[in-house]
């Protein structure tokens, strides 16, 4: 959002779909500004608005843009948790379609949002065989912790978390509150 005044109390209009918006001063950046600052970067996080279209413009020009710098660059989405991995490493490799890919991801039953707004990412992926990588917990995991901790988690679980995980930053944990407190939990989500 962007503050606006007309000699009014502050009001805020959102920008259209494909503008950045600096982190560092929430207002409007140039692309190129945008992408000196990530190229000084290890890990790129790009959010989206799901649906919207500009936003993965966006992406694929940012990911088309590191690629052109770092031919190593390795692409990772939330969509997929991680048993999809081997397929994911099939269609980096070229060895799937996009209906192969599609049936093998339970594309509409996992993420539900539709493919055409990801297509032009993927295939990208897909074409230049750039390392694509699952992101998220199989579904059953997460409501498991939030009820019983990791510690009930059966040892195949356990396997998809990362071998150590600190609870203890503070900065980190308020802003994972910031995060879920955005999204809808049955029961509620605690830290």
């Amino acid at each position: 959002m962007i503050p606006r005044t007309d000699n009014g109390p502050l009001e805020f209009e959102s920008p259209a779909p494909e503008t950045i918006i600096s982190g560092k001063t929430g207002q409007p950046a140039s692309f190129d500004a945008m992408l000196a600052d990530l190229l000084t970067a290890a890990v790129v996080y790009v959010g989206e608005k799901h649906t919207a279209p500009g936003h993965h413009a966006v992406q694929l020009r940012v990911i088309q843009a590191l690629h052109r710098q770092n031919p190593r660059l390795a692409v990772a989405m939330e969509m997929f948790d991680r048993s999809y991995q081997p397929v994911l490493d099939r269609w980096s490799a070229g060895q799937l379609d996009e209906d192969g890919f599609l049936r093998s991801t339970h594309w509409y039953a996992n993420w539900r949002f539709d493919y055409a707004l990801y297509r032009d990412i993927l295939e990208y992926i897909r074409v230049h065989q750039i390392r694509l990588v699952a992101l998220n917990l199989p579904a059953n995991i997460p409501p498991k912790i939030r009820v019983g901790g990791i510690e009930h988690l059966s040892p195949y679980e356990k396997g998809f978390l990362p071998a150590q995980v600190d609870t203890t930053l503070a900065a980190h944990r308020e802003f994972a509150q910031k995060i879920f407190s955005m999204h809808d939990f049955k029961g509620g989500a605690t830290f």
